[in-house]
């Protein structure tokens, strides 16, 4: 197995599985994030958009990492997608300043992650 494939399923992996957990325990995991979770709707929100679009975004990259004629198409969503998700906690960080321990934990991983599909697409 190429490294691509295995970065595209290991990132796959655990959207999924943060995906899952935003699913089924919005409150838990958004303490976890330091997010409050006030209402039925707000809980909803989360296991929507946190869950929801994580275990579909993980479930693409697992497809994408297991098919050799897909693997430059997972490593380009990856890289857009964590990039994004990057790009918008430095706008966060450059506008509501002090960030928590947990984002910059947070916001290292996508560097790094996004990092890392920039050059497995240059390898390419």
């Amino acid at each position: 197995m190429r490294l691509s494939s295995i970065v595209l399923s290991v990132a796959g992996f655990v959207y999924a599985l943060l995906g899952f957990l935003f699913l089924f325990a919005p409150v838990t995991m958004g303490r976890w994030i330091l997010l409050s979770v006030p209402s039925a709707a707000a809980a909803i929100e989360i296991r929507a958009f946190y869950g929801g679009l994580e275990v579909g975004l993980g479930a693409f990259l697992l497809y994408c990492g297991n098919r050799p004629a897909t693997v430059i198409v997972g490593l380009v969503a990856m890289t857009l997608c964590t990039g994004g998700i990057l790009v918008g906690r430095l706008t966060g960080i450059f506008l509501d300043g002090s960030p928590e321990k947990m984002t910059l934990v947070s916001m290292i991983v996508e560097l790094f992650t996004t990092v890392t599909g920039i050059l497995l697409l240059m390898d390419e």
